[in-house]
């Protein structure tokens, strides 16, 4: 997978993230200010997910293909 398309599927699954907090912090009286951290905060954790994981396979490769 190229860093290009990582860097979309990040994106996508930090979008996911965000909507799923917005309605999350929509569904119980909360503060918009709160709201909007709640959400960045799933986002974030969304986006960096997948390069986390392309970091692990890169340096488990080398023991994995012996």
């Amino acid at each position: 997978m190229s860093l290009y398309a990582l860097l979309l599927v990040a994106l996508g699954m930090s979008m996911d993230a965000f909507a799923v907090a917005l309605a999350k912090g929509a569904a119980v009286r909360m503060p918009p200010r709160k709201i909007a951290a709640t959400a960045l905060v799933f986002g974030t954790v969304e986006a960096f997910m997948p390069l986390a994981g392309w970091v692990g396979g890169f340096y488990a490769k080398p023991f994995i293909s012996e």
